[in-house]
């Protein structure tokens, strides 16, 4: 197993060659493999690129996330207006069964439930999802049944 001081800069690496992110806006420890990421960044979509980056690194024991995402004004939603862009986005993604997914958002907290038939299906909703404004975090609860 490789040292707290290289998961650390491959880590600071990798976010740095994130072009979606500013690497500067993240706080890397490890410690014993356990890596904490801390930061506050405009966007669960920015959060998300960077926790999915650190994960990429070999020899991660676990994730312990501090970032705080702290939305522009102009990006703040109600649930219901979440909830609205859920059901249109939904709509728009024709390979799933919408009867099967279900939404849960409360206070710009989104979980999402049902059952999917393809790993890509999970990934593709989470990735839609997390990409939308007001969202501040998203928990899945899907299962893949084939």
């Amino acid at each position: 197993m490789r040292s707290d001081n290289e998961i650390q800069l491959d880590i600071l690496s990798g976010l740095t060659w994130e072009t979606n992110i500013t690497a500067a806006d993240f706080g890397v420890v490890v410690k014993d493999g356990v890596v904490t990421l801390s930061g506050k960044v405009a966007s669960f979509a920015e959060k998300r690129c960077a926790e999915l980056a650190v994960m990429r690194v070999f020899d991660i024991t676990a994730l312990h996330t501090k970032v705080e995402v702290h939305l522009p004004i102009a990006d703040v939603r109600t649930d219901r207006d979440i909830g609205l862009a859920l059901t249109q986005l939904m709509q728009g993604m024709d390979y799933l069964d919408e009867e099967k997914i279900s939404f849960i958002v409360e206070n710009g907290n989104v979980t999402v439930s049902g059952e999917l038939e393809w790993e890509f299906q999970h990934n593709a909703l989470m990735q839609e999802v997390a990409g939308l404004t007001g969202v501040l975090d998203l928990r899945s609860r899907l299962t893949i049944q084939p």
